[in-house]
C-alpha cells in the first residue's frame, strides 16, 4: 500500500451474515433482564417482609400492657399503603421487562411463542381462569398488605380501647388507605398483555 491509497474499511457484519455479534448482544441483554426481574422480585419480597414487622412492631407498640398507643396502631395502615405503592411499581416494571423480552428478544431468537415469557403468558391465561386467579403475585401481596392493614384497624373495637374512637381523622385516613391498597392492587397494567 502506497502513501495515496486509503486503507480500505471492513464493513460490520450483518445478522443475515450469520454473525454471532447481535446474537451475543441479545443473550447479554436477555441475562440483565432478567437479573433486573430477579432483583425487583427479591424487593417485592422485602416489602412484604417489612410489612409483617412493621404490623408486628406497630400493634405490639400500640397494645403494650402498661400503656400503648391508639396512634401507633392506626399509623400502620398509611405506612401499608405506601409500602403496597412500591410493591406495585415493581410489579409493573417486572410486567414490562417480561412483555420486552417475550416481544423483542424471544419472537427473534424463538418465533412462535416458545420462550419462558410466552409460556408464563399462557400460565396466565385469560382473566377469569382458575389458573390465572392462583398464579396472580398480586393476590398473595394483597392478602398481606390488606389483611394486616384491616387487623391494625378492626382488632382495636375488640378491646376497650378508650382513645381509639376519639381518632376518627385517622381511622377515616385509615380507610381511605385501606381501600386505595386494594385499588392497586386491583389495577391491571394495560401496557401489559
Amino acid at each position: 500500500m502506497t502513501d495515496t491509497q486509503q486503507p480500505v474499511a471492513q464493513p460490520l457484519p450483518s445478522p443475515s451474515t450469520g454473525s454471532k455479534e447481535p446474537r451475543d448482544f441479545l443473550i447479554q441483554e436477555y441475562n440483565a433482564l432478567r437479573a433486573e426481574i430477579l432483583k425487583r422480585t427479591e424487593i417485592q419480597h422485602q416489602l412484604l417482609s417489612l410489612s409483617l414487622i412493621a404490623s408486628g412492631t406497630f400493634l405490639t407498640i400500640g397494645f403494650k400492657p402498661d400503656g400503648g398507643s391508639p396512634t401507633v396502631v392506626l399509623a400502620y395502615p398509611l405506612v401499608a399503603m405506601f409500602l403496597s405503592l412500591a410493591w406495585c411499581q415493581s410489579d409493573v416494571v417486572i410486567r414490562q421487562i417480561g412483555t420486552y423480552i417475550r416481544m423483542s428478544i424471544e419472537e427473534k431468537e424463538f418465533p412462535g411463542g416458545k420462550g419462558w415469557e410466552a409460556h408464563l403468558l399462557t400460565l396466565r391465561g385469560s382473566g377469569g381462569s382458575e389458573r390465572s386467579f392462583w398464579a396472580n403475585p398480586r393476590l398473595v401481596a394483597g392478602g398481606i398488605f390488606v389483611g394486616t392493614q384491616l387487623l391494625a384497624l378492626l382488632l382495636p373495637l375488640f378491646f376497650d380501647y378508650s382513645g381509639f374512637r376519639n381518632n376518627t381523622v385517622l381511622i377515616s385516613l385509615d380507610v381511605v388507605a385501606v381501600l386505595f391498597t386494594l385499588f392497586l392492587l386491583s389495577l391491571r397494567a394495560p401496557l401489559i398483555q
